[in-house]
């Protein structure tokens, strides 16, 4: 534990500091960017958004003043992204908060059906997955009409789920790691991904799936980790439900890849675990019900996609995609076995996507957008779980921990399947699932387990992704 504190940092002092940068931030630069009301708007909301998860943390058992550094320093980029998105949707446009010009397909639906919701004279009369337009009508009942109110509920989601991100991983790797350790480093890792944090910055539903992903996944890592007949206590079963409501509400297709989860990790011990699975499934399957009808996927038409009947003029078909698509073929029209066998291209392609250059191409759908396309932390880190993979998965003892990685591959290659890895914002989701397995390399190597073969794997690692990126920009260039 003393080792823990020491590596989280004791001297609250530089939280502190942070936080006042931070404050600074909020107050300056909407004055100087986008002014007026609007800038009284980011200033506040911005504020609630981050003090609302940092009050939640420091009132946990694992919080440390490491925690609260990384919540400071993702809250200051998102912070930033949605202030200078703001500015070029309102201020550059020549319009204001309340009628924001934005270029994203996806964010301009969402905004204009909750227009639609509010009551007024509104384009868009229904859009799929209307969780995101419900959440921001409500918002706008209470604080009016603003795109600055559901920008600071996306940031504050995102920082919820690098909270919820550690406690999944300081349960998963108990009685193994320090669970204040744990933690800290689970949230600094999703803290890291940048596509992850970049997406809080513009009006997408990914927030809302990182909540409702994290939620379930905390549930799961006590099924994964159950002992005794004892599991799941009230607030497993709370964090369950909440987290499969914002899922159906959102995407209800995502309830399918939590399913499968609880399936997986039932063979913890089945003879123990059987019960426990049937109740979690029992409540995944009403909430699907009961929500769906606000959603736009039926289980029919998900096996259309599956089947890619409905997916074949949606995806694939722009020109930033030409050259993968043109090398691929007509992806959408290959059998299941030929697209299974495909998996090893396309869940590389779903790895390494955005690429880190181009960083200005998507700008016009907000500035933010550039910070999306610093990978080389998200390579690091995924460099990390490949490990686990490749030289630690199969160990005895690990338990849950295996089935748990098992459930996460799962959903990756599912996803490349279905999309010929071509959209990696699918997966960001899947990303807090996904860090217990590079803490636990990084407590591997910690306690000198298996460091001559992990010096030999960054080696080959290093070398076969600098190759490809190289491989990659020229073909794309």
């Amino acid at each position: 534990m003393e080792e823990a504190r020491k590596l989280t940092g004791k001297k609250s002092v530089w939280r502190y500091t942070g936080e006042a940068i931070l404050l600074v931030t909020l107050v300056v630069l909407p004055a100087l960017l986008v002014g007026g009301k609007g800038a009284l708007q980011l200033t506040l909301s911005l504020a609630v958004a981050f003090a609302v998860p940092m009050l939640i943390y420091g009132r946990t058992r694992g919080a440390s003043n490491g925690g609260m550094w990384v919540l400071i320093a993702a809250s200051l980029l998102m912070s930033v992204g949605i202030i200078i998105n703001v500015w070029q949707y309102t201020v550059l446009a020549g319009t204001d908060v309340a009628h924001p010009v934005m270029k994203n397909a996806d964010a301009f639906r969402y905004f204009n059906f909750a227009i639609y919701l509010s009551g007024l004279p509104s384009d868009i009369h229904n859009v799929g997955y209307s969780g995101l337009s419900v959440l921001t009508m409500l918002l706008w009942k209470v604080l009016g009409i603003s795109i600055v109110y559901p920008l600071a509920m996306n940031m504050m989601l995102t920082l919820t789920a690098i909270v919820i991100s550690g406690k999944i991983t300081a349960r998963l790797l108990a009685g193994k790691m320090d669970g204040q350790k744990a933690e800290f480093l689970a949230m600094l890792f999703t803290a890291a991904v940048c596509y992850f944090i970049g997406c809080a910055t513009i009006l997408l539903k990914e927030p809302m799936m990182y909540v409702g992903v994290a939620l379930v996944g905390y549930a799961l890592a006590g099924f994964a980790k159950n002992t005794t007949l004892k599991w799941p206590g009230w607030k497993d079963i709370v964090a369950f439900a909440c987290g499969c409501l914002l899922l159906v509400a959102v995407r209800n297709t995502m309830i399918y890849f939590m399913v499968v989860g609880i399936i997986l990790l039932t063979f913890t011990s089945v003879k123990l675990l059987w019960r426990q699975s049937a109740v979690l499934l029992a409540i995944a399957a009403m909430i699907f019900v009961l929500v769906s009808q606000f959603a736009r996927f039926s289980p029919k038409e998900y096996l259309g996609i599956l089947k890619s009947d409905a997916v074949s003029k949606d995806y694939l078909i722009s020109n930033r995609q030409s050259a993968y698509s043109s090398r691929l073929g007509d992806y959408f029209s290959y059998s299941p076995v030929k697209k299974a066998l495909l998996l090893p291209v396309t869940c590389t392609v779903q790895y390494v996507v955005p690429f880190p250059w181009n960083f200005g191409r998507d700008t016009v759908y907000g500035y933010s957008e550039a910070y999306m396309h610093v990978s080389y932390p998200w390579y690091a880190i995924g460099g990390l779980i490949l490990f686990f993979f490749i030289a630690v998965w199969w160990r005895k003892g690990s338990g849950g921990l295996n089935l748990w990685a098992l459930w996460t591959l799962v959903c990756w290659a599912i996803i490349a399947y279905m999309f010929a890895g071509s959209v990696s914002r699918y997966i960001l989701p899947f990303v807090p699932l996904l860090m217990p397995m590079a803490v636990d390399i990084v407590d591997e190597l910690e306690n000198k387990r298996r460091t001559a073969a992990f010096k030999y794997w960054v080696a080959i690692y290093v070398i076969i992704l600098a190759a490809g990126l190289i491989v990659c920009h020229s073909i794309s260039a």
